[in-house]
């Protein structure tokens, strides 16, 4: 168990941008940051990520995993399930806060973003999702 100091999990999700990154610069201020990108079989097994695109993601996250190393930020590759990643990583450091940006993705994303944040509320976990663009996720009215 590690929580002498303060953890930022940076959660990539499709932006794998390194600069003009509102999640991760909030994560870099606020603590000591490790990256994550996950494989979880919600998204990732999906019908509309084709080969093409998971071989892009994978090749951007190995640069950015080169680039964030040079600045002693850590980036881990989650397979499986997120939750049971984040319930690792719960125990691993008893407290952290989530970064992400807020994705505008299928439905299997949106799922995931729910059950991410139903774990985060029942942990205690604040997870603060920055915005790209003008898209408001969850709306009751349009």
């Amino acid at each position: 168990m590690i929580a002498s100091k303060k953890i930022s999990i940076m959660w990539f999700k499709k932006d794998l941008r390194l600069y003009d990154n509102e999640a991760l610069s909030s994560a870099a201020v606020n603590g000591f940051t490790i990256g994550l990108f996950s494989l979880d079989n919600l998204r990732w097994n999906t019908s509309d990520l084709s080969t093409r695109h998971k071989v892009l993601l994978l090749k951007g996250l190995y640069e950015l995993a080169k680039r964030l190393t040079s600045y002693r930020v850590p980036v881990y590759l989650a397979r499986g399930n997120f939750i049971d990643t984040l319930t690792g990583l719960k125990r691993e450091f008893e407290e952290f806060t989530l970064y992400s940006h807020q994705e505008t993705g299928n439905f299997s994303s949106y799922l995931l973003d729910k059950k991410v944040r139903k774990w985060c509320k029942s942990n205690h976990i604040l997870w603060e999702e920055k915005r790209q663009n003008n898209v408001i996720r969850g709306l009751k009215q349009r």
